[in-house]
């Protein structure tokens, strides 16, 4: 999950997604949740949502059909499942 809103609303939506993700950097959380506890915080988030606020949300079917590859030069990727 990715988000892009205002520097001044970053801190609502970094602190209601960790409650559910794993933050990876900036405005960018990862991780597995069930359907009830997504479709739980969609809708926390469209109560958080102003005009120029924009999520976006990548689903997978399973976690086999997920691949991700990532491009570093840090020493270690910092994955959590």
């Amino acid at each position: 999950m990715v988000y892009d809103v205002d520097e001044r609303r970053v801190k609502y939506y970094h602190k209601l997604l960790r409650r559910y993700l794993n933050w990876r950097q900036r405005s960018v959380f990862e991780g597995y949740i069930t359907k009830d506890k997504l479709r739980e915080l969609k809708e926390k988030l469209m109560s958080l949502l102003k005009d120029n606020d924009y999520v976006i949300i990548f689903e997978t079917k399973s976690k086999e059909n997920l691949k991700i590859d990532e491009l570093t030069l840090k020493e270690e990727i910092p994955f959590i499942v």
